[in-house]
């Protein structure tokens, strides 16, 4: 790990199922550290009480409710989230992780090729 807790390997070991289709990273290699986890779970939520206040002034949100998180954003696969990229505390971390450890581990196993991935 460094001094942000991140995973600093690029070696991720993982097991695949479902002819392929599915892959579960070993718990000995994460992708994301707890520490980065807490980060982007507190990121989300202050984001998501951020939102809620905007349209609520004076106000504080209720314990438990859901104010100022999406909920009908995948019609197929409901969810309650938040675009990613409207968290500005996680963004430049965000691209950082995709860059630099998921795409290469999606290329991997997937097989494909870096030629054909863009940046």
């Amino acid at each position: 790990f460094n001094e942000s807790g991140s995973t600093v390997t690029n070696e991720y070991r993982y097991t695949s199922s479902l002819d392929g289709k599915c892959f579960i990273t070993d718990a000995e290699t994460p992708i994301l550290s707890n520490r980065e986890c807490k980060f982007v779970i507190n990121s989300a939520e202050e984001n998501a009480i951020a939102i809620w206040k905007k349209s609520h002034p004076g106000e504080d949100p209720k314990e438990g409710s859901l104010s100022g998180w999406t909920t009908s954003r995948h019609y197929a696969v409901p969810t309650t989230d938040q675009p990613v990229h409207e968290i500005e505390s996680i963004r430049p971390w965000f691209q950082e992780v995709w860059k630099e450890r998921v795409r290469p581990l999606l290329r991997k196993q997937l097989h494909l090729s870096p030629s054909l991935c863009r940046d």
